[in-house]
């Protein structure tokens, strides 16, 4: 099963991506679990893009085939690997750790394998999510 679609990257990007999210996994029969931990590292990625990279339009696929979920995220803004973040020193106190950084981390440890590059003058990020049927 896959579903494509594009939009603008507009503030209700995320928003219009997690209701075309709920429906897909619905649809493919994703267990909970798995689209629930997808659709955080989705959200925050879409986000991200939306408040700071820049981007004129979003072109998201979804794919779910045996056990494996795909998701590319292509986006026209300024060149940016997201994978090039360092990771955040989690065992600072909240106030002495500098601001963002969480929202790569969250992807990572969420996601089974995330790769970036860019192609054509687009962002290319994939994530990819796999569980036992």
């Amino acid at each position: 099963m896959e579903s494509e679609f594009t939009l603008p990257a507009t503030h209700d990007a995320a928003q219009v991506v997690a209701e075309r999210w709920e429906s897909f996994v619905g649809a493919a029969g994703v267990p909970v679990k798995v689209a629930f931990a997808a659709d955080h590292a989705l959200t925050e990625h879409v986000q991200n893009l939306v408040d700071h990279g820049g981007a004129n339009g979003l072109t998201v696929t979804f794919s779910s085939q045996e056990g494996r979920l795909h998701l590319t995220i292509l986006d026209d803004g300024v060149p940016y690997n997201p994978l090039d973040a360092p990771e955040p020193d989690l065992s600072l106190p909240l106030e002495q750790r500098p601001i963002g950084g969480l929202g790569v981390h969250l992807m990572r440890r969420l996601m089974d394998s995330v790769h970036y590059e860019r192609r054509d003058g687009k962002n290319r990020l994939e994530m990819v999510k796999c569980w036992t049927p």
